[in-house]
């Protein structure tokens, strides 16, 4: 079997951003807003002392989020905190469902009229990461 090195990840990675968000151009001040907020997924690796081509594939196989973000320079933009998510959930194989348990009990407080302004922002991101798991899936 052949081994896809880290350039054709990150091709794909970008490719399959771009076929979920669509393209739209940074401007200098997306730039600057982006790197203020999140960090390069290199950056994210190296400090979790992980391979990006490891995380990259965990995207592709939908197992992490995509890249918040792709800067103008092509770097891969991801939240400082992405890999606080599997590990909330018990690994990269149960964070699927658990994304999904997780918003349904925000949804399900929000109907109860118990959710906090932070639920609402997380229902919301929560909402879009299932559509577009399911959309990825079919």
């Amino acid at each position: 079997m052949t081994e896809i090195d880290d350039s054709q990840l990150r091709s794909a990675v970008e490719s399959r951003f771009y076929a979920v968000n669509g393209i739209h151009p940074m401007t200098a001040e997306d730039d600057s807003y982006v790197t203020e907020w999140y960090i390069p997924l290199e950056s994210l690796a190296q400090r979790a002392g992980v391979d990006a081509s490891e995380l990259r594939r965990l995207m592709l196989a939908n197992r992490l989020p995509l890249p918040s973000y792709i800067r103008s320079d092509g770097a891969q933009m991801v939240a400082r905190d992405l890999l606080e998510l599997p590990r909330r959930a018990g690994g990269y194989e149960q964070l699927p469902e658990w994304l999904v348990s997780s918003l349904n009990q925000a949804v399900m407080r929000s109907a109860n009229g118990t959710v906090t302004s932070g639920e609402t922002t997380y229902v919301c991101v929560m909402y879009c990461l299932k559509r577009c798991n399911a959309k990825m899936s079919s």
